[in-house]
């Protein structure tokens, strides 16, 4: 099991990599191709969208091939998608590179998600997810630093090709297959107990995740901290999302109800730290250690909530879970930006602890529940 569930994390960590890449790149990618980085950046955002898409139309396919060949296939298309942006002579090839890869990222993801579930020891379903899930921490610690080093010592066409080295590595693996399901659209899943509540949920914990995240560097450009130092949360960060796995068992033997409420409330505890500390860069890291640390929790509690409740229809279910992670992107950058330009950062971080204790309430109600995948 450890080497299968190493191969997800690995995949999920290339997908979250280039999910973050272009952010680094930006301005050398612009350079290339005669656009301004602003201009890249929207690839980035055609690369969410297509993404969420995918999640909602393929990622039911991967209950009828099963999650392994669905990780196979979606790897391949993965690793075409990064050599056409690596390749790319125009920003046009960028965007339809960013496109591909946002087809195979949508039902990459709930398949490793649901294979891990699969894979996972009765009972052990949230450690499991938990490891898979410490991929992000590869993404954000390695994947967007070794971007940036090897656009600057190298050239930005090396990121995408070592990208597509790892996705076609991945291509190739062999895992565990368990096909046989029905291919059912995914808003048939929706009735199920638990599934529209759990999506409900997801959807507060990432829009508050990015309707604070994304504001990070307006904000250290208005109090005038430098670019390099900057970089210091999101490392704290990273570093506590990783160091989190160490807990996903206790999580596995209290529950959704009984572990949901103390890691809800240090989400929002974390986040008031944030809003508190915003003022200084020194007070800012160590809020963002705790919040990845509680972030990482969370988040094995909600898909693994969703892998229970979607029962034999896991892959529409995680391919909703994966549509609703995408749009809170636009929903967190978007949405917030009114409660940044009238507030600031602070303010925004005080709205996502509010979403994140709305969590915590919401898992009181549901104490006695498990969020370990069916046996």
């Amino acid at each position: 099991m450890n080497r299968n569930l190493n191969l997800l994390m690995a995949a999920v960590g290339v997908i979250g990599a280039n999910s973050l890449v272009l952010g680094p790149v930006s301005p050398s990618v612009g350079a290339a191709l005669g656009r301004p980085a602003a201009d890249v950046m929207l690839a980035a955002a055609g690369f969410g969208a297509v993404t969420a898409l995918s999640a909602l139309v393929l990622a039911p396919w991967i209950d009828r091939i099963g999650a392994a060949r669905a990780i196979r296939l979606a790897f391949a298309a993965l690793t075409l998608g990064l050599l056409l942006c690596g390749a790319a002579p125009s920003f046009g090839w960028l965007v339809a590179g960013q496109a591909i890869a946002g087809l195979a990222s949508g039902v990459a993801l709930p398949a490793a998600y649901a294979l891990a579930a699969e894979l996972a020891p009765p009972g052990r379903a949230a450690e499991a997810l938990g490891r898979v899930l410490t991929g992000w921490t590869l993404a954000m610690v390695f994947g967007v630093t070794l971007s940036a080093v090897l656009a600057d010592l190298v050239h930005w066409r090396a990121v995408f090709a070592l990208a597509a080295l790892g996705a076609g590595s991945l291509a190739l693996v062999r895992l565990p297959n368990r096909p046989g399901g029905p291919v059912t659209p995914p808003w048939s899943a929706l009735p199920r107990p638990g599934v529209a509540r759990g999506l409900l949920a997801q959807a507060a914990m990432m829009t508050a995740f990015y309707g604070t995240y994304s504001f990070l560097g307006a904000h250290f450009e208005r109090i005038g901290v430098p670019t390099l130092w900057g970089a210091l949360p999101v490392l704290a960060y990273g570093i506590g999302f990783g160091l989190a796995g160490r807990f996903d068992p206790w999580l596995d033997r209290h529950g959704y109800g009984g572990a949901g409420p103390w890691v809800f409330g240090a989400v929002a505890l974390s986040l008031l730290a944030l809003a508190g500390g915003a003022g200084s860069l020194w007070t800012l890291v160590p809020a963002f250690f705790a919040w990845g640390l509680a972030n990482h929790l969370g988040l094995g509690l909600l898909v693994g909530r969703l892998t229970q409740a979607g029962g034999a229809q896991k892959g529409a279910v995680l391919g909703l879970n994966t549509a609703v992670t995408y749009l809170a992107v636009v929903a967190g950058a978007a949405g917030f930006r009114p409660v940044f330009e009238g507030g600031g950062f602070a303010l925004c971080a005080g709205v996502g602890a509010g979403l994140a204790a709305l969590l915590a309430v919401e898992a009181i109600s549901r104490r006695g529940s498990r969020p370990a995948a069916p046996a």
